[in-house]
């Protein structure tokens, strides 16, 4: 009751039943939680694992609990972008992984997988990084009406081909149908440097080298060219050697060129040096005789007169 009276004898008895009612609910409790840990044991037991997502080529409907590979990765196969759980993401032959802060994209592709990401607007811009105006976000190169590139240089050094043409605003390079004449109408055209050829550049001569574009010279200064004939010689008067020529200067006379074995060629005064030559001096062409003439061209002959009998 709420209120009441007992007794010593009485109260022995209520302790000795409250005691055993304990025993029984401790017992029964156990046996409860038996029971649970059985039922969870089965529960465990009766999980499979595989792929859970019902767009992945290896969907497994009778799969609970979602199977990952070592490195943690969904084992799950997809056939393509459209098909994984995530905007973005990686997946390889056999697992996926959505992208994260310490796994990029470029990650993905360096390990193997296929990078799928969404697609982003295209910017236009120049895309040339020498360029002044280069837009290091750009993804789609811009273009004028003209079809030249919409970017600007500031010097030959800097424009993306070997030759070229600058405008203020845009660029072009070089070809067969835009020559750097066309180019310096409106623009600054970059050549390549011409690489010189040396050899002989007259037509006239026997070794002409329509590919040479400076004058080839022998150790002396003479030019390179060889001739057949005084006809052919570029001055009026020189002298020609087997492999070079050289006009006559003041250092140089017509005799010079005999002693040193060359051909003089001099202007036509009828003489008779065979050459038709016409500047022809007669005289002793010898340097040690007494009478050495250095103007000489030809050597003079005196006439032998026969002995009277």
């Amino acid at each position: 009751d709420a209120e009441g009276c007992f007794y010593a004898e009485q109260l022995l008895s209520v302790l000795l039943q409250t005691l055993v009612q304990r025993t029984v609910l401790s017992t029964e409790e156990q046996h409860v939680h038996q029971m649970t840990v059985e039922m969870m044991e089965d529960d465990s037991s009766a999980d499979v694992e595989g792929c859970l997502d019902a767009n992945a080529d290896n969907y497994n409907a009778e799969a609970t609990v979602q199977g990952l590979d070592q490195y943690g990765n969904l084992a799950c196969d997809y056939s393509s972008c459209d098909d994984i759980p995530d905007a973005e993401g990686c997946f390889y032959a056999n697992n996926y992984s959505a992208f994260k802060a310490d796994f990029s994209a470029a990650n993905c592709v360096e390990y193997g997988g296929t990078a799928c990401e969404e697609a982003t607007a295209d910017v236009t811009g120049c895309m040339v990084s020498t360029a002044t105006n280069y837009n290091a976000d750009a993804t789609v190169q811009a273009y004028d009406e003209y079809n030249n590139l919409v970017c600007t240089f500031a010097s030959c050094d800097d424009i993306p081909d070997a030759e070229g043409c600058i405008y203020a605003d845009t660029y072009a390079a070089l070809r067969e149908d835009f020559s750097a004449a066309a180019c310096n109408e409106w623009g600054s055209a970059c050549e390549a440097p011409v690489t010189a050829v040396e050899g002989c550049i007259d037509a006239n001569a026997d070794n002409y080298n329509a590919e040479a574009t400076v004058q080839g010279l022998d150790q002396y200064g003479n030019l390179a060219c060889d001739y057949s004939s005084c006809d052919d010689i570029p001055d009026a008067e020189g002298c020609f050697y087997p492999e070079n020529y050289s006009a006559f200067n003041a250092d140089f006379s017509a005799a010079n060129c005999v002693e040193y074995g060359g051909t003089a060629c001099t202007s036509d005064d009828g003489g008779d040096d065979g050459d038709d030559s016409s500047a022809d001096v007669e005289g002793c062409l010898d340097a040690n005789a007494d009478n050495y003439n250095a103007e000489a061209t030809v050597q003079g002959f005196r006439p032998v007169r026969k002995p009277s009998v």
